[in-house]
């Protein structure tokens, strides 16, 4: 189990972010991709500034993220509005991996 205090306070906006992202999509579960599409969107975040400095465009990643997170199942009748979002398995994975290099490298915080 992931303590959130073990995050800084740019990872658990990114975090809040992709809540409120799948919430806005009606989707239950926070992946991978909205999680990604929070960090290119963070204002003076990492990923953003490392996108920046590659030149990418990251008007044209929304788009993309925008696409592939509309794929992702609604959820639809009234569990919808229980308000209650999970994590997948495969985003608990990642913050858990996350935590793990955080340690590897000394560091107290993901």
């Amino acid at each position: 189990m992931l303590n959130q205090n073990k995050f800084t306070t740019k990872s658990q906006e990114a975090l809040a972010q992709a809540q409120a992202i799948a919430s806005e999509y009606g989707q239950q579960q926070i992946d991978t991709l909205h999680l990604l599409f929070a960090l290119i969107k963070q204002e003076g975040g990492v990923v953003l500034s490392i996108l920046n400095k590659l030149n990418i465009q990251t008007g044209l990643l929304e788009t993309e993220f925008d696409a592939e997170i509309k794929k992702i199942p609604k959820l639809q009748g009234p569990s919808q509005e229980t308000g209650q979002i999970y994590l997948t398995p495969y985003l608990g994975q990642v913050l858990e991996n996350s935590e793990k290099e955080a340690h590897k490298l000394k560091d107290d915080f993901i």
